[in-house]
């Protein structure tokens, strides 16, 4: 007896988005069907992964994840560099930890002048993240927009309190955003609305918080379930921007990653996996080697047959 493989049926689908500019652009969302699901819908767009940079030498990461980038750490063009030319990162996430108003406190106008080195030494999509103080990111991305203007960056984090400000200077200069919003649904899809007056949903990236494995990755699981839930089957159109995961530098931070390498890189790709799973489209990662093992075990060389 022939079988049949039981369907569900979806009314949505995420928006597609794309990140950076020319052949090295990169597609992410664009799902009519949940994740992995092959055999039930079109999927046109593979698991994502970017690296992490920072705009300051790390005073505490383990040695395990510090020895890949001891060289240019401090140098952020030549950390950017690095991770695309030696281990191939098809994606970057520049952190400007040196404006933190409580920190260092550097100047929109150097941070700008940061994010225009890196955008001139590599040719991969870049997401730029500040602090998350809304009135310092607010000043900095404005800034960081018009010095890269036509890059078409991804800048964040987008918060309540300043999403008039970052979301029109990235409309104004060719950028996306990503909005953080807790791990809460209605919330989430709240700030969605208002952010959509601004600009398109293929002009956003969503980053509910993600937990790593034993610190709430339940939760994350779950609360990106429901942003899936509302994307696919019904089709509510402020819950459909795919979903991005912070996960590195969460992964990193705790006491069972730092016991060593090994451990580490395990820690970060399990929990890498279980977002993927539960509706993540892009996963920033720290360690080069959870890159390449998370690119082996996302490949999809051919569409799955119908039915199989």
């Amino acid at each position: 007896m022939d079988y049949t493989t039981p369907k569900e049926n979806y009314d949505g689908c995420l928006a597609e988005v794309i990140l950076g500019t020319g052949d090295r652009a990169i597609r992410v969302g664009g799902d009519d069907a949940y994740p992995f699901h092959y055999f039930e819908g079109r999927l046109p767009n593979p698991p994502k992964f970017a690296v992490e940079v920072y705009d300051l030498e790390p005073n505490d990461w383990p040695e395990a994840v510090f020895e890949p980038f001891s060289d240019v750490a401090g140098d952020p063009a030549g950390w950017a560099a690095k991770c695309v030319d030696v281990h191939g990162a098809e994606a970057l996430a520049l952190h400007l930890v040196s404006t933190d108003p409580v920190n260092t406190d550097a100047s929109p106008e150097s941070a700008a002048a940061t994010v225009k080195a890196v955008c001139d030494a590599v040719d991969v999509p870049l997401i730029v993240y500040g602090t998350g103080n809304e009135k310092k990111d607010a000043l900095v991305m404005t800034r960081v927009a018009e010095a890269c203007a036509g890059k078409n960056l991804f800048l964040g984090p987008v918060q309540p309190k300043n999403i008039e400000e970052m979301a029109r200077a990235a409309r104004a200069n060719g950028h996306g955003v990503v909005l953080k919003t807790p791990l809460e649904h209605g919330l989430a899809r709240e700030v969605n609305i208002r952010l959509k007056e601004y600009l398109t949903a293929e002009k956003i990236l969503c980053d509910p918080t993600s937990m790593p494995a034993g610190y709430g990755i339940e939760f994350s699981f779950t609360v990106n379930q429901r942003f899936q839930q509302a994307a696919m089957l019904v089709d509510d159109t402020n819950m459909q921007m795919p979903l991005v995961a912070f996960i590195g530098k969460e992964c990193w931070s705790v006491g069972e990653a730092r016991k060593g390498k090994a451990q580490g890189i395990a820690w970060e790709a399990v929990s890498a996996m279980t977002l993927l799973l539960s509706g993540a489209s892009l996963v920033v990662l720290r360690h080069p080697d959870t890159y390449q093992l998370l690119k082996k075990l996302t490949r999809r060389d051919s569409q799955t047959k119908e039915g199989t």
